[in-house]
């Protein structure tokens, strides 16, 4: 489970390196409705949030999830965290998008808060690991109740999606 997010940290610190402030906010195709390097992070940074507090709400209760996936569900884990196909066009969740605009960060910025949060799951990952085993624990918005290894499966996914993306606009910037 913590090599899923480690692996994912260095993928990710090796995206960010040497990136200036004006770098992070270019856009692909300088498409403004298309998400920055910053704002992709924003993205991640925010999904990383939004399971802390999953977990943490989950911990506090002192027991799993009692909620059991639906088919739709179980597909949506056999996709991701089995076989680690992330569907492309699926529209983020309200909570997990960036402002249009974010006070400019450099990539080294950025990828410290990054690095901090990773820190954070594979540290909660480790107490709910501990506490409940692999059983279903906290429940996903769209794939529903699922594992620590599922979910931590589901963040180097996510986060290999995206870092595609910014790949792609590295790319386009000659870096």
């Amino acid at each position: 489970m913590s090599s899923r997010l480690d692996d994912l940290q260095n993928e990710m610190g090796t995206l960010l390196a040497g990136l200036d402030e004006a770098t992070m906010q270019r856009h692909p195709g300088r498409r403004a409705d298309a998400w920055s390097i910053q704002q992709i992070a924003e993205h991640l940074l925010r999904t990383y949030d939004a399971t802390l507090s999953l977990f943490e709400e989950r911990l506090l209760k002192g027991r799993c999830t009692k909620a059991k996936p639906s088919l739709q569900q179980r597909l949506g884990q056999l996709m991701i965290t089995r076989l680690g196909y992330f569907p492309r066009g699926r529209k983020s969740p309200e909570f997990a998008c960036p402002p249009a605009t974010l006070t400019p960060e450099s990539g080294y910025q950025v990828f410290a808060r990054m690095t901090a949060r990773l820190q954070a799951l594979k540290t909660i990952f480790q107490e709910a690991e501990n506490a409940w085993g692999q059983q279903r624990c906290v429940s996903h918005i769209a794939m529903g109740p699922m594992s620590v290894e599922q979910w931590a499966r589901f963040h180097q996914v996510h986060g290999q999606h995206h870092a595609k993306q910014m790949a792609a606009i590295r790319t386009e910037l000659g870096l």
